[in-house]
């Protein structure tokens, strides 16, 4: 990850709660479009997105969140 000194195993442990918590199939892509975390077992980490979908960005990190078709 670009620009963040963050162990994948913390960053999953700290986001990953979050995204199951909601009702919707979402993911967290970098800027390249590969997924980093999800909360659907269809979509996996390193996973390229083939439809982009609306992104919304995290902060000023190289990251987005979106939402997965089922």
């Amino acid at each position: 990850m670009a620009g963040a000194d963050v162990r994948v195993f913390t960053f999953e442990k700290a986001i990953l709660p979050c995204l199951r918590a909601t009702h919707r199939k979402v993911a967290i892509v970098n800027d390249q479009g590969r997924i980093v975390l999800s909360n659907s077992a269809r979509h996996v980490g390193g996973t390229l997105l083939r439809t982009p979908a609306p992104a919304y960005r995290i902060e000023d990190l190289p990251l987005s969140l979106v939402e997965l078709s089922s």
